[in-house]
């Protein structure tokens, strides 16, 4: 109740103030008429109460420290005041916010899509109950699920209360493109998800194999891809040339459990509707995905302990290469996992430099600001103002700049998560953008809570050092009108000089770093030619007549089928025999004797397969030259047997070689089948076969002239002569491009960011120079009038600049080495390459003689008269 009565009269303070003072001079004037009725005269009652009563004023400021808030009115007075001083220097306080809130809105925009991804719960039920298992065995890593081994997890794991099942399928419709995701019927109701139309999947949606051909759109792709259209339950469309009916739109935001975000859900008994490849509930594969929620009470470490004696016991019976050595079990209630999230690790510690950048700047230039107020701190100080009540005063100051600048970083990182996909759209290759889906990325409250607390940061590195260092003044020599800094505001100072420069030579070392490794990237020899190359992925029941149509063109040169399609992605692996009983894994593919020819791979050594080895799927195989080193180091490969595990152990592969030794027919060179990141894949075995075999996939055609006009002219028309075709022809070129993207991307960032940090470097030391030539006037007059050149007075002013610039150079030199080193393993550059520090380390230098310049002419340019007989 009291503290009740302590807001209610902070909230009238004003009245309750008018009130209190009326008392109070009610009660002396009642004072004044006793004291004359006891026989004092008017002035001397008056006297006497006013001895009584004691000052007014302080006698209103205790009484209202009863029942006020003290440090709350203190608090108004400071900001009143800090905003009176900004509104009459404007552009001081333009600078400061602008500073700040761009490195704000930077960093709120990259933690924007962190949160998104891996701090935001998936909108389910219940989230951070679900993990997903898997299990390792001697042969596999990250094991997936056949569908009765799904069964029997749902049904036997003792940490689950329940599970689910999940396949990913990328499918066409027409010429869109959907990212969809195969689940068991209870997908829906164990994740708590509604439908917003019609109904979602259930348990008697996936009962048998190829039954219950129906999908649940997510409401994204309803919104994007049909417009919204209320009658869309009961519509069909064709998947993959099978024809599925529409049941259902999911609620708003979801977009399933797994990334990327799903178009649309499947019963997973439509697997090989949509899937090319042996059958889901036939073939023994085990792709399937299982998530389980923990039962109640169940700690992660405990279902861990439960889910590894099960997974043990389950495959006791096995071979011992398929019994089980350990499990997995992960939370996946977000997108991305925190301990998966280190790809945001450099973007955030660049960033991050760039608001220190920012704040070393403004806390220079608040300095200089608090030590050119040295005249009234000093009077402030020598009336009985507290150092703490100054230095809180300051602070303010740098609060009220603050808010406004968190407020920009919103806005920026509003813009950024509104225009951002778009911008990121239009920049990608257009043939894979289709491909790509994105997570909604929103600002909540986590993302206000980090400008709250980043702002917070900002304003304590930017203004209480300022603070500090400028309330340590000599009161005489304050109050005299002079400006007294010691020797710690001038080294604070310095300091921050040489922390802007060392940030600014790291950032700008680690954007020539990324430079060169895209450089590399893109230089690197692949080993194909993919100019004038097309892709095209055809349904099995088409790819006679397709590939008919296409080998009639004549401006097709040559045609290719291939089981995975290179750039797109790891090959899959095969375990091939070394003696002595043990086994290495290679990758391998299924091609057409022409794929050589289509991708310009030439033949080291031996020969091509033919059209008979090709359509009966021969146990024969082409090795590339790094599988030969691999498997026969000191002898030909020629001729050699390939001895190849009996079943698969990558969980990807859905095309398996069908005989257990091989002969070496031929040696390839070696090529890029998968990542560009990585070089050149160390193995690839190529087996035949053929265009109408099981499982092959796509088809790569070599065309005459412009492929950007002849891909068109071929999609017209293919679209023309089979209306039922899915899918278009991908230059092959874009495919490389995409691998690139992401380092043209990383790229861009850097020089973005290096290109800021080298404008506020430039800011800082033009305004800490221009701040001592100011301060040092008086020196630089008796010089010139002394006799001092124009010349040695420049010398003077940009000596002091080169020296702190020195010193940051080398501070930023010795850490860039370090972070160098790192990405120098990663981008395949060499460590110590001199084309990246000489040009960071020149710019910096070149930017720190450009910024003491102007105030050094100034300098030069004093008239010694004026301002000896000024001082």
């Amino acid at each position: 109740m009291r503290l009740w009565n302590r807001l209610c009269r902070f909230a009238r303070r004003r009245v309750a103030a008018r009130e209190l003072e009326e008392e109070l001079r009610a009660h002396r004037a009642m004072a004044e008429a006793r004291l004359q009725r006891e026989g004092l005269s008017a002035d001397d009652a008056r006297h006497a109460a006013a001895r009584l009563f004691g000052n007014m004023t302080l006698a209103l400021q205790d009484s209202r420290a009863i029942w006020n808030f003290a440090w709350l009115e203190s608090l108004a007075q400071d900001l009143r005041y800090a905003l009176h001083c900004f509104c009459k220097t404007p552009l001081f306080a333009g600078t400061v916010i602008v500073t700040i809130g761009l490195a704000l809105g930077l960093n709120t925009a990259l933690f924007t899509a962190f949160n998104a991804y891996v701090l935001s719960p998936f909108p389910v039920q219940d989230p951070y109950s679900l993990y997903e298992f898997w299990w390792n065995t001697h042969t596999t890593t990250g094991r997936g699920f056949s569908y009765d081994e799904f069964q029997h997890v749902s049904e036997q794991n003792p940490a689950f209360a329940d599970a689910i099942a999940m396949r990913r399928a990328q499918v066409t419709s027409g010429k869109d493109l959907f990212n969809g995701q195969l689940v068991s019927g209870n997908y829906f109701s164990m994740l708590g998800v509604p439908p917003e139309l019609g109904r979602t999947l259930g348990l008697s949606d996936a009962l048998a194999p190829g039954s219950n051909a129906v999908i649940v759109l997510s409401h994204a792709a309803w919104q994007s891809k049909f417009g919204g259209d209320p009658a869309i339950i009961g519509r069909r469309i064709q998947l993959q040339g099978h024809r599925f009916e529409i049941v259902g739109v999911a609620r708003r935001g979801f977009t399933g459990i797994i990334n990327p975000p799903a178009d649309f859900w499947a019963p997973v008994t439509m697997c090989a509707q949509l899937i090319d490849g042996p059958d889901l509930f036939t073939s023994g594969i085990h792709p399937l995905e299982v998530i389980g929620r923990l039962k109640p009470f169940l700690t992660p470490e405990q279902a861990r302990a439960a889910s590894l004696v099960f997974a043990k016991q389950f495959t006791a019976g096995r071979a011992s290469r398929d019994q089980v050595l350990s499990i997995g079990l992960e939370s996946d209630a977000t997108a991305v996992r925190l301990d998966n999230a280190a790809g945001f690790a450099p973007c955030f510690i660049a960033f991050i430099l760039v608001l220190l950048l920012a704040c070393a700047n403004v806390a220079n230039i608040m300095l200089a600001r608090a030590m050119a107020r040295q005249r009234e701190i000093g009077v402030r100080l020598a009336l009985g103002a507290a150092r703490p009540r100054l230095v809180r005063q300051l602070v303010t100051e740098g609060a009220v700049l603050a808010v406004p600048s968190a407020a920009l970083g919103c806005g920026i990182a509003w813009l950024a998560a509104r225009f951002g996909p778009g911008m990121f759209f239009s920049i990608i290759p257009p043939e894979f953008a289709r491909r790509i889906r994105l997570l909604p990325i929103e600002l909540d409250w986590r993302v206000f809570l980090f400008v709250f607390g980043a702002a917070i940061a900002a304003t304590i590195g930017f203004a209480l050092a300022p603070a500090l260092q400028a309330t340590r003044t000599d009161l005489v020599q304050a109050s005299r009108g002079g400006s007294a800094p010691h020797a710690g505001a001038g080294r604070l100072r310095n300091a921050l000089v040489v922390v802007q420069v060392a940030i600014c030579v790291l950032l700008l070392i680690c954007t020539g770093v990324l430079i060169r490794g895209e450089q590399r990237v893109e230089s690197l020899d692949i080993g194909l030619q993919v100019h004038e190359v097309l892709e095209l992925d055809v349904r099995p029941e088409l790819r006679t007549k397709v590939l008919a149509r296409l080998e009639s063109d004549p401006v097709v040169e040559s045609i290719a089928a291939v089981w995975r399609t290179p750039l797109y992605g790891e090959l899959r692996a095969v375990l091939v025999s070394t003696g002595s009983g043990s086994f290495a894994a290679a990758g391998y593919n299924f091609v057409s004797p022409e794929y050589f020819q289509v991708f310009g791979l030439p033949l080291t050594r031996g020969r091509n397969f033919t059209a008979d080895e090709a359509r009966g799927e021969s146990p024969v195989a082409i090795v590339s030259e790094a599988t030969a080193r691999l498997f026969w180091p000191h002898s030909e490969a020629l001729g050699q047997t390939l001895q190849l595990q009996s079943t698969s152990v990558d969980i990807r592969a859905d095309k398996y070689p069908p005989y257990a030794t091989a002969r070496v027919i031929g040696v390839a060179h070696d090529a890029v089948s998968g990542s560009v990141v990585t070089g050149q894949d160390p193995t690839c075995i190529y087996f035949p076969s053929s265009a109408a075999a099981n499982g092959m996939r796509s088809f790569v055609l070599r065309v005459r002239g412009n492929s950007e006009a002849v891909r068109q002219s071929l999609d017209t028309s293919l679209a023309t002569r089979f209306p039922n075709l899915d899918g278009h022809l991908a230059p092959m070129q874009q495919v490389l491009d995409v691998q690139y993207f992401p380092f043209r991307v990383f790229s861009w960032i850097s020089q973005g960011l290096g290109i800021l940090a080298l404008l506020l470097t430039v800011v800082g030391i033009y305004g800490v120079i221009a701040y001592l030539v100011s301060q040092r006037s008086r020196e630089i007059g008796i010089r010139i009038a002394l006799g001092a050149g124009g010349g040695r007075v420049v010398n003077l002013v940009l000596s002091q600049s080169l020296k702190l610039a020195a010193v940051g150079l080398v501070i930023g030199f010795l850490v860039s080495l370090a972070a160098v080193k790192i990405l120098a393993s990663l981008l395949m550059i060499h460590f110590l390459d001199p084309l990246v520090y000489v040009p960071a380390i020149a710019t910096v230098l070149f930017a720190a003689v450009c910024a003491a310049w102007l105030p050094a002419r100034r300098a030069s340019s004093l008239d010694p008269m004026s301002i000896l007989r000024h001082d």
